[in-house]
C-alpha cells in the first residue's frame, strides 16, 4: 500500500501581488490517500473526518514537508500552509456577491474565500484582491467581490491570512495510518501520531534524511505570510537556514524530542531550498548524502545552483566545485544505484525542471524572459566515480514534462542497503525499479508570465510510471 498526505492539489503557484491567489487554500490537500498499487483501488479519508485534532494536522496538510521513513515509522517536519482552514459548500452565482451555505459553522467576517466561481486576481492590476467574507447570515455568506461563474455545490474554502512555516516534528506509524484509512477506527491511536515543536525545525522545503541514526535536516527555508510579487515592500518573511542541521531524535513512542544538536552553515553554498538530496555510498563502502541542485541565488530568483554538495557527517560536508550539474536543480525524483565493481555512484534524476534540455541530439539552455530553469522530459544519470569525477549521462525521456515534486515508491524486492541505495551489480537483466506518481506536470517548457495563461499550462499530475531499468 501507498500512504499519502500533505501537499498541493493544484500546478504550478501564481505570481500575482496577492498570496491568497498564489497559494490558494482551497487546493491544500486536506486529505489522507492509500492506493493499492496491485489494482490501483484508493481510500481517500479527510483530516477533519478523524479523531486528530487540527491543531495537529494543520503540518500534515501543508506543502513541501520534510520527511524520512525508517522502518514503519514516518517523520516529518515543517510545511507550509494556511492553518485551520475550513472546507464547506456553497451555491455561488455570477456577479453576485451572495453565496448560499449550507452550513455556516466556523465562518466568519474577514476570513478569506476561495474555489470555483470566486474571483483569485484583477487582471492586469497592481491590487490586492483577495476575496473576504463582509458578512454572516443563517444560510449565506456575502463575499466582497462577485462571483465570475455559477456553481451548484462547489467545494470552497475560508481562511485566515497567516500562512505560515511549522517547527513542528511528528511521528507516526505507516501500516497503523494505512490500517485506520482502510478500517476506521481511531486514527490518532492507531497510527500512534506524536508530535512536538521546536523553532530549529522550522523549515519547509528542505530534506529530512538519517544516517547511522543520527537525523539531517539539510537546507529549506522559513516562510512566513502569503507569497507575492509586488514594486513595493514584501508582505512576507523568507529566511533560508543556511545550514546542516543534524540531531538525534529521542522516540519513546509516546513522545518525541531532539538531542545532541549540532548545524554546520555557510551562507553562499547552502543558501539552497526544493533541490535533491540523495542517499550514496562512499567508493570505501561507507553511507553518505549527496545534495544536488536548489535554488535560488542571492538577488536573483532565477538562477539555480550547480555544484554538488557531498555531506558525510554533521560537520563535514564538502562543495564540489569542479562540476556544475545540467539537469535537475528542482526537486524531483532520484534514485541511487551503487555498482560495487567500479566504485561508482549512480544517481537518475526523472524528469522536472532543468537550467538545460536535451532534445534532438542537442543540448540547450532555456532562453525565457528570467533566464531560469523550465520544464523537461529528460531522464538523466549523475555517475560519479570512484576517483571523485562527475559526468552526467542522458537515457530515454519521459512521455511528457513529468517529475516535479513527484515522488517514487521502489520496487521492495530490490537489493538495496539500509539507507535505500540500489545495488546496481545485482540486478539481472530489465528490471522494475518502481514508480513515479504525483507532483507537477507542464504542457510546455516554459511557462507564461501571465497568471490566467500559467494556470492552464500546469497541474497536479494524477499519472504513475512504472519505471525499468535495463543493465548494460
Amino acid at each position: 500500500m501507498w500512504l499519502y498526505f500533505g501537499g498541493r492539489t493544484n500546478g504550478l503557484h501564481n505570481f500575482t501581488p496577492s498570496g491568497v491567489t498564489n497559494f490558494p487554500a482551497d487546493f491544500q490537500n486536506e486529505d489522507i490517500v492509500v492506493i493499492n498499487p496491485a489494482n490501483w483501488q484508493t481510500w481517500t479519508l479527510p483530516w477533519s473526518q478523524t479523531d486528530v485534532p487540527v491543531s495537529v494536522y494543520n503540518s500534515l496538510s501543508s506543502a513541501a514537508q520534510d520527511f524520512y521513513q525508517n522502518g514503519d515509522t514516518l517523520y516529518t517536519i515543517g510545511g507550509y500552509s494556511v492553518p485551520d482552514s475550513i472546507d464547506f459548500t456553497g451555491n455561488t452565482t455570477q456577479g453576485s456577491t451572495t453565496v448560499g451555505v449550507a452550513n455556516i459553522a466556523g465562518l466568519a467576517v474577514g476570513q478569506y474565500v476561495s474555489g470555483p466561481g470566486i474571483p483569485l486576481f484583477l487582471p492586469n492590476s497592481q491590487t490586492q484582491a483577495d476575496v473576504t467574507i463582509t458578512a454572516v447570515g443563517t444560510s449565506s455568506i456575502t463575499i466582497s467581490q462577485p462571483a465570475t461563474a455559477t456553481a451548484i455545490g462547489a467545494a470552497l474554502n475560508a481562511a485566515t491570512s497567516n500562512y505560515t512555516t511549522y517547527d513542528t516534528l511528528t511521528s507516526m506509524s505507516v501500516s497503523g495510518m494505512i490500517d485506520a484509512v482502510l478500517n476506521g477506527g481511531d486514527l490518532a491511536r492507531k497510527s500512534a501520531i506524536r508530535q512536538t515543536g521546536d523553532p530549529r525545525l522550522t523549515v519547509t522545503g528542505g530534506d529530512l534524511s538519517m544516517i547511522g541514526g543520527r537525523a539531517y535536516l539539510i537546507f529549506g527555508q522559513a516562510f512566513e505570510g502569503g507569497y507575492s510579487l509586488t514594486a513595493g515592500p514584501p508582505s512576507f518573511t523568507q529566511i533560508y537556514s543556511d545550514e546542516i542541521r543534524s540531531f538525534k531524535i529521542v522516540d519513546s513512542g509516546t513522545s518525541l524530542a531532539i538531542t545532541d544538536y549540532q548545524a554546520l552553515r555557510d551562507t553562499t553554498n547552502f543558501r539552497r531550498r526544493d533541490g535533491n538530496l540523495g542517499a550514496v555510498v562512499l567508493p570505501n563502502g561507507r553511507q553518505a548524502l549527496s545534495y544536488y541542485g536548489g535554488v535560488f541565488t542571492p538577488g536573483n530568483n532565477s538562477t539555480t545552483l550547480q555544484a554538488p554538495i557531498l555531506i558525510s557527517s554533521g560537520t563535514k560536508a564538502q562543495v564540489d566545485s569542479n562540476y556544475q550539474q545540467f539537469f535537475d536543480q528542482y526537486t524531483t525524483t532520484d534514485i541511487p544505484l551503487f555498482d560495487t565493481r567500479t566504485k561508482a555512484m549512480n544517481t537518475i534524476f526523472l524528469g522536472g525542471i532543468s537550467l538545460y534540455d536535451y532534445s534532438n541530439n542537442q543540448l540547450t539552455s532555456f532562453t525565457n524572459a528570467e533566464g531560469g530553469p523550465g520544464w523537461v522530459d529528460d531522464v538523466s544519470t549523475l555517475v560519479q566515480s570512484k576517483n571523485g569525477s562527475d559526468q552526467e549521462y542522458i537515457m530515454p525521456p519521459l512521455p511528457g514534462d513529468f517529475g516535479a515534486y513527484s515522488s517514487f515508491q521502489f520496487n521492495p524486492a530490490l537489493p538495496m542497503d539500509a539507507n535505500g541505495v540500489i545495488n546496481l551489480s545485482k540486478l539481472k537483466g530489465v528490471t522494475v525499479l518502481g514508480y513515479l506518481y504525483g507532483g507537477i506536470y507542464s504542457t510546455v517548457a516554459e511557462t507564461s508570465n501571465d497568471p490566467a495563461v500559467e494556470a492552464t499550462q500546469t497541474g497536479a499530475s494524477n499519472e504513475v510510471f512504472e519505471v525499468t531499468l535495463t543493465p548494460v
